[in-house]
């Protein structure tokens, strides 16, 4: 593989994982960004709160905030930029992986048939 490809899978890996998994599907599914960062950045008690306004009839945006809980203290940390890098960054690697054994599974298919 070439370093040009490779720095292609290395940027679309970032892309993917941070903008569309940790961001989009973070907001969505608030648990996915607790199982890919939740370990790595808090080794309290990881906890999500989330806050529903109302602006107007039929309208509503909900904040979603990441905090970690001391343990011993009870003292809550806003955790919520942390969690979505770190989350984003565990997704990318996964994701460049997969594509990594994609690109090389084509071209062995590629190289079998010619």
């Amino acid at each position: 593989m070439k370093l040009g490809g490779l720095i292609w899978l290395v940027v679309i890996s970032l892309f993917v994982g941070i903008i569309l998994c940790s961001i989009a599907a973070g907001a969505v599914f608030p648990g996915l960004n607790q199982l890919a960062a939740g370990p790595l950045v808090c080794h309290g008690t990881f906890q999500i709160h989330q806050d529903t306004y109302s602006y107007r009839p039929g309208e509503s945006d909900t904040m979603t905030t990441d905090y970690c809980v001391d343990n011993t203290t009870g003292a809550k940390q806003d955790i919520s930029g942390r969690v979505i890098i770190v989350a984003g960054l565990v997704d990318s690697a996964i994701i460049f992986v997969v594509l990594v054994i994609l690109v090389l599974v084509s071209r062995a298919r590629q190289s079998a048939k010619s």
